[in-house]
């Protein structure tokens, strides 16, 4: 056969479809910590799963304070071996300093710390922040707990954990002018109220058992058959009641 007429059937048979298999994706990259006994894996490029660990949203965690090494194998890809040394026995030394509006901690025992937020009880990872010494954290209107790790080489170690106490909340504005109106067999609260920025709802007390919350400037309730007395109070956005006001209904 010549090969002027081999060429046009080399031509058909590549137009027929026949393709070669596609390559597998590349090995997984990944974020590994280990920070104290657990040790933590995230993916910085595809889906992966970490063979012996456990899945808490994008994150892959195992508690194991020894030596040990795991595979992750990438979705429709490759697979890699990793290692992670054993856990650090040691754990850094805080010493806090309390002030009205901050907290000053020095952490001792290593030449460098990572800084955690704790959230539900566990280090919040995205929050981490590397320090070399001292630091201080000004207080907010919500208690909040912290976590120092201490740095060696390629782990970090247990947290030490101490938490910052809430500052004094600033005061709501308190609601004026409570009154009632009787209309049938219902009785309305009215109340007025100034804008403030800390402002969350109002609740409703009666002979003071709580009835419930509401944005609005009134209240409803059945036309009481004998004396009560009404308080309404506003709720800043840190959860804090005003002193309110009271108004007393006699039928």
């Amino acid at each position: 056969m010549r090969l002027t007429k081999l060429f046009p059937l080399l031509v058909f048979l590549c137009s027929c479809g026949v393709k070669a298999d596609p390559e597998p994706l590349p090995s997984p990259q990944v974020e590994i910590k280990r920070l104290g006994s657990t040790v933590y894996v995230r993916s910085l490029e595809g889906e992966v799963v970490v063979k012996g660990f456990s899945k808490e949203g994008d994150l892959w965690f195992k508690e194991e304070e020894k030596a040990f090494c795991f595979g992750v194998v990438r979705l429709n890809g490759k697979g890699k071996k990793f290692c992670v040394p054993e856990a650090l026995k040691e754990k850094p030394l805080l010493r806090t300093e309390e002030y009205p509006d901050k907290v000053k901690v020095t952490p001792k025992g290593f030449r460098s710390f990572v800084l955690y937020k704790i959230k539900e009880g566990k280090p919040d990872l995205l929050s981490a922040q590397k320090l070399d010494g001292p630091f201080v954290i000004d207080r907010d209107y919500m208690t909040q707990c912290y976590g120092v790790a201490g740095v060696e080489k390629d782990r970090e170690s247990e947290l030490s954990v101490f938490c910052v106490k809430a500052k004094p909340h600033p005061p709501v504005a308190d609601v004026e002018r409570l009154d009632w109106r009787a209309v049938g067999n219902k009785l309305y609260i009215f109340w007025s109220y100034r804008k403030d920025p800390l402002f969350s709802h109002f609740v409703v007390y009666k002979n003071g058992k709580l009835l419930g919350s509401t944005t609005s400037y009134m209240w409803e309730d059945e036309l009481p058959s004998q004396r009560v007395t009404y308080t309404v109070k506003a709720v800043s956005v840190y959860g804090v009641e005003s002193e309110g006001a009271s108004v007393t209904y006699s039928p």
